[in-house]
This record gives C-alpha cells, structure tokens and sequence, in this order.
C-alpha cells in the first residue's frame, strides 16, 4: 500500500477521530468495544485507500502495458503506418512528449511513402500533423507548430483538427484575420461525418477572432453556434471581451 506521509497523518486523525466518537456513545465502561468498533474502522478505511493505490498502480500498468504492445508491434511491423501511429498516441497519453513528437515524425515519414492523393493517404497526413501541433502548443513552441499545421492545412483544408488548432496558434499570435480566413475555409470544406466536436470548436474560435476584431456580433453568433453543436462550450470563457468598434 503506497501512503504519502500527508495521507497517513491524515489517516492517524481520522483514526483517533473515530475513537473518540465511539468512546463518547458507547460510554468508559464499555472501552474495548470500543476500541474494537474503532480498530475495525481504520482498518475498512486503510482498506479503501489500499485499494484506491491499487487502482492508480494498475491503471499506470495498463498504459505502459499498452505502450509495450504497440512498441512490439512497430519492432515486428517498422513500416506499418497505423501502428507507428498508436504507439505514438501511447507516448503523448503517458505525457512523454518527446517520444511521442519522435514517433509521430516516424510516422509522418512513412506517410509520405505513399504519394496518392487518396483520402486515407491524406488524412492520415492530416492527423499526425495535428498531433504534432497539439503537442507543441502544449509544450508552447507556437512557432514550429504554427509551421507544420500551416503547410498542413495547404494540403488539407477540410481537416477540422488543422483548422483548429492552426487558427489557435494564429489568435495567439494576434492575426485574427488571417484565422478567420482558415476557419471559414475548414467549416465550409469540413465532412459531414466529423465529430461534431471538432465543428463546434471552430465556431468556438471563430468567436474568438471576431471579438478580436471588435465584430461583437458575429462573436456571439459564432460562440451560440459552437454551444449548440457541443452544449459544453457554454462553460469556456469567452476570450478576449469583445468591444464594439
């Protein structure tokens, strides 16, 4: 059983807590009942921690179980796209970014082997430079992932995650019109099939650009929009405060 000193001081009192609740309803003269009632409860309390550490251990084994089963694949299999893919996906869930970012890259490679135009070929272009730009955002490199989601999304421009995150990085980047250029492209060119998500956070950002702008209107049209397909965009701040200009 993994206890952080905080969590067994925390223990200790609820513990010695417990005793003197039973000391003070039960009365001195029945003392060891109730000790035993107080023993019995530290003991189901050390019992539920013992199995909420059980549960965080497995679940950090599942993950690096999953890492190794796609690592093995990608030994027996090196030039398979898809499960290069995975096991870079393995790597960003685990937070190790660097791995991940080196992994997508292999597999960014291998993508480009096959030079058809056809929508597996570009899609999966598509993701995995998403995937990058997610990552480097994160790790706030905007520049780089600026980059590589722009040339990206030249060759994509229907690809809901390219066009959310490249308008990101350009509303970081204070070029609200230049973002509302590619979100306007993506939302018209996007699938029908996408997950609605993914839609709702280019009207999302959308917003965004045309409160930049001072276009108060058309930002509340756009966050309403984004709302409406996914209802939980109604808990996001909307930023910046739009000022009419």
């Amino acid at each position: 059983m993994l206890l952080t000193p905080l969590q067994g001081m925390a223990l200790g009192a609820f513990g010695g807590l417990l005793a003197l609740m039973a000391l003070g309803f039960f009365g001195r003269r029945r003392l060891s009942l109730t000790l035993l009632l107080a023993s019995f409860l530290v003991g189901e309390s050390l019992s539920l921690v013992s199995q909420f550490n059980e549960n965080r251990i497995n679940a950090g084994a599942i993950r690096r179980t999953a890492t190794s089963l796609w690592q093995d694949a990608v030994n027996k299999s090196p030039q398979k796209l898809r499960t290069r893919v995975n096991l870079a996906y393995s790597y960003q869930v685990n937070r190790e970014f660097d791995v991940a970012l080196a992994e997508y890259r292999n597999a960014g490679f291998l993508s480009f082997k096959d030079e058809s135009e056809s929508d597996s070929a570009r899609g999966a272009r598509s993701r995995i430079a998403t995937a990058i730009g997610q990552i480097l955002i994160g790790l706030g490199d905007y520049g780089q992932a600026g980059g590589i989601l722009s040339n990206a999304w030249n060759q994509d421009q229907g690809f809901p995650g390219l066009g959310a995150n490249l308008s990101f990085v350009l509303i970081h980047d204070n070029r609200p019109d230049l973002a509302l250029l590619v979100l306007e492209r993506t939302i018209a060119d996007a699938p029908s099939y996408v997950w609605f998500r993914d839609i709702g956070t280019l009207y999302f950002n959308q917003g965004r650009a045309f409160a930049m702008l001072g276009r108060c209107d058309e930002a509340e049209a756009s966050f309403v929009a984004a709302q409406n397909i996914e209802p939980d965009f109604a808990a996001f701040p909307r930023q910046p405060v739009c000022k009419q200009n």
